[in-house]
């Protein structure tokens, strides 16, 4: 059986970074039944101070629901975009044994960056657009900002990811 991947932006996606400064309450428990359903978790986040952004990862303990060759951190927003293209290359190669590209989503806040960056790869896009949120007034300018659907809470995805 296939394995289907989840991409995972951080800031805003996973980790409350405005405000208090943790996990969403549901992560823990979102990313468990995703991984008992089968789903392999991918971690992709920017940052310029890489050890600022690991030692975040670190203190907020979501390492642990990550392979630790599946956590990336990029310098910039912009740069999200060449490290996923390695990840889908990385994921089509071992695709004919053991990944569904097919079944394999983004997710994340920013409509021009992991929604964008995913759509244009063939990702299926989800959108986390909690109220209040940084980017949660933005709206897509074009059509490769349109994400595939949109949830308010993590715990969107136990319906989107069977």
């Amino acid at each position: 059986m296939k394995t289907p991947c989840i991409v995972y932006d951080f800031d805003e996606t996973l980790y409350a970074s405005h405000g208090s400064r943790r996990l969403y309450r549901e992560v823990w428990e979102v990313l468990t039944k995703l991984r008992h359903r089968g789903y392999h978790h991918i971690l992709l986040t920017a940052e310029q101070d890489l050890g600022f952004q690991l030692a975040k990862i670190e203190r907020s303990r979501v390492d642990k629901l990550f392979d630790p060759r599946s956590i990336f951190i990029v310098p910039n927003p912009t740069d999200k975009h060449e490290e996923l293209v390695r990840i889908r290359r990385e994921l089509r190669r071992v695709a004919r044994d053991s990944v569904d590209l097919r079944k394999s989503v983004v997710v994340g806040d920013r409509l021009d960056c992991e929604i964008r960056y995913g759509n244009s790869l063939g990702f299926t896009t989800v959108r986390i657009c909690r109220r209040g949120g940084k980017y949660s007034l933005r709206r897509a300018v074009s059509e490769s900002e349109v994400p595939t659907c949109t949830i308010s809470t993590l715990k969107g995805l136990l319906t989107i990811c069977p």
